[in-house]
């Protein structure tokens, strides 16, 4: 099975409550937001039934509709104060085709934006073993709109890992932990095997080399 690019952006979402949460994305979204979680289980027993139980919704007539789902919501519900300072929403767009849906975790999100060509094809243009025109302008397209989504989001900036690799923890890891820390952790644990993308981009070097990184730190600001 071929290796992924997680990309986690940023935000400075309101995660305070399932309620003010809501409020902030149908601001930014301009869009309406049913909001809830999914009952999958009656009394002490598992039906799998994953039916949705709104809680509320705010309302903008005429917009788009997304759903606005608490993932810990019934883990809080069976086991009270053991999940307290656990955040994770996702976040999902109802019209089709659409499909916009991100994990929303404390201070950073699983972006929606994809990169097809997979994770070492991507290690592979940092490390200069692809270098053409051709896909500088197809990584810079990608980091685009990943910046794009992190700023909607009120973020600042991003970070890459690979689904199955050494970096594969780092959206488990939003659930209890900020942006930063997670950062700090792919800093402490890769060392130089920790790029950071915008200081690639404005290096001067163009020789290629054999490093295949476990992870990347983006900020854009080649792209301001």
């Amino acid at each position: 099975m071929g290796h992924d690019v997680i990309p986690i952006g940023h935000h400075s979402l309101n995660t305070s409550s399932i309620q003010s949460l809501a409020e902030d994305l149908s601001n930014r979204f301009d869009a309406e937001i049913i909001f809830g979680y999914q009952d999958d289980w009656v009394g002490n027993n598992y039906n799998g039934s994953f039916e949705f139980i709104e809680l509320g919704r705010i309302e903008k007539k005429g917009k788009a509709v997304f759903l606005l789902q608490d993932c810990f919501y019934m883990d809080r519900l069976k086991q009270p104060g053991k999940h307290e300072q656990k955040i994770w929403y996702e976040f999902i767009s109802k019209k089709k085709p659409d499909n916009y849906q991100v994990s929303i975790y404390k201070n950073c999100f699983d972006c929606n934006c994809h990169f097809d060509s997979r994770w070492w094809n991507f290690c592979r243009y940092f490390n200069r073993q692809i270098n053409n025109a051709e896909w500088d302008e197809y990584i810079a397209e990608f980091r685009k709109e990943i910046a794009t989504e992190v700023k909607k989001l009120g973020g600042t900036s991003a970070l890459y890992g690979d689904d199955q690799g050494a970096s594969h923890w780092i959206s488990e890891m939003g659930i209890e932990h900020s942006f930063e820390e997670i950062r700090e952790k792919l800093k402490e644990d890769f060392g130089g095997l920790y790029l950071s993308v915008s200081n690639f981009i404005k290096s001067a070097d163009k020789t290629a080399n054999q490093l295949f990184y476990n992870a990347y730190f983006d900020d854009f600001s080649d792209l301001i």
